[in-house]
């Protein structure tokens, strides 16, 4: 009885958390296809929530997660207080990231510079040098290749 207890309790902090995050994206959208499509992704969380699917939750909240990486730094600041309690599976994500590529000494694609290049906006706030400066060095690394 307390596995299904908290397994609900996982599933509709999740479920919060994906629709939080897919409003947010939905309310910034003027196209009507793409509030279409924000629509249907919410349904989708909700379906998920249904059916009591926790892997399935688990794996919806990662994907929304990567859309933060689209988000300016304004954006990430508003969506991180409409979040509340749950800001810190963003954060965490974030941070498990960076260390991947920091680990790997290397940036393999444009998508990872431009993350790393928005990180640091993150690392300037919370005022962490070490941090940026390895960052630093990976960015102008990559910068260096792709101009090769």
């Amino acid at each position: 009885m307390v596995n299904e207890i908290e397994k609900m309790a996982e599933l509709r902090s999740i479920k919060n958390w994906c629709v939080t995050v897919l409003e947010f994206i939905k309310k910034k959208e003027v196209d009507e296809s793409s509030v279409f499509i924000w629509n249907r992704m919410i349904e989708n969380v909700n379906n998920i929530y249904s059916e009591k699917k926790l892997t399935s939750m688990r794996m919806m909240k990662r994907d929304v997660a990567d859309f933060f990486h689209d988000f300016n730094p304004k954006e990430k600041e508003e969506i991180t207080n409409l979040l509340g309690e749950h800001k810190d599976f963003y954060l965490e994500e974030e941070r498990r990231k960076v260390s991947i590529i920091i680990d790997r000494k290397k940036i393999d694609n444009d998508m990872e510079f431009q993350f790393l290049n928005q990180y640091i906006d993150y690392l300037l706030d919370e005022k962490k040098p070490e941090q940026i400066e390895v960052i630093n060095a990976l960015l102008s690394e990559y910068e260096k290749d792709v101009n090769v």
